[in-house]
C-alpha cells in the first residue's frame, strides 16, 4: 500500500493498467501494488519544485489486485482538525488494504487531541512549522513514535502542517 501525499507542485502518476494523473498540492494518492504493477511517477513540471511524502503499509494479506485512487483535499477540512484520508473502514477516505487510518491537518490556532484505542501505534511527522505533542516540542521535518499513550494533545506553536498515522500494534 503506496500513499503519496504531495505538499508542493505536481506529481505525475502512469502505470500498466492505464492509469495516468497528476497529484497536485493539497492531494493524496494511494496505489496498491498488490500482485504486481508497473508505473513511473516525476515531477509534473519542467520549472516547478515538488515535494511529497512517500509511505508504504505492508497489506493485511498477500495477492490483492493492484488498484490506484487519488482524492483532492479541501484545506477547511483539514483547517485546525484531523481529517482521515486513508483508512480501511471509512468511506469518506480513500481506501486501504490494511488496519491503518492516516489524517492530515493544517494547525492555525487552538489543540487537537487525538485517542488512540488499546494497542494502537502512531507516528506523526511534522511536514512543516512547529507543534507541542504533550509536552515535547517538534519541528519541521521532526517525527514521533506514539506507542503505550491513550492520548495526545497537539499544539501548534506557528503555522504548521502534519501527518498522523493510527496503526494495528
Amino acid at each position: 500500500e503506496i500513499i503519496s501525499y504531495v505538499t508542493e507542485g505536481g506529481l505525475e502518476h502512469k502505470d500498466d493498467f492505464g492509469n495516468n494523473g497528476i497529484v497536485k498540492e493539497g492531494e493524496i494518492q494511494r496505489m496498491s501494488a498488490g500482485t504486481g504493477v508497473f508505473h513511473s511517477e516525476f515531477n509534473h513540471s519542467q520549472n516547478d519544485l515538488l515535494k511529497f511524502l512517500q509511505i508504504w503499509i505492508s497489506p493485511e494479506k498477500n495477492g490483492l489486485k493492484p488498484s490506484y485512487d487519488q482524492k483532492s483535499l479541501s484545506k477547511h477540512d483539514r483547517l485546525n482538525k484531523l481529517q482521515c484520508v486513508i483508512s480501511k473502514e471509512s468511506s469518506d477516505s480513500l481506501h486501504i488494504n490494511q488496519d491503518a487510518m492516516v489524517y492530515v491537518s493544517k494547525l492555525e490556532e487552538g489543540e487537537i487531541k487525538y485517542n488512540f484505542a488499546n494497542g494502537r501505534l502512531g507516528y506523526l511527522f511534522v511536514i512543516d512549522g512547529e507543534i507541542t505533542v504533550n509536552g515535547s516540542k517538534c519541528q519541521t521535518k521532526d517525527s514521533v513514535m506514539i506507542e503505550n499513550e491513550q492520548s495526545i494533545v497537539i499544539l501548534p506553536n506557528k503555522s504548521s502542517e502534519i501527518i498522523l498515522l493510527d496503526l494495528d500494534g
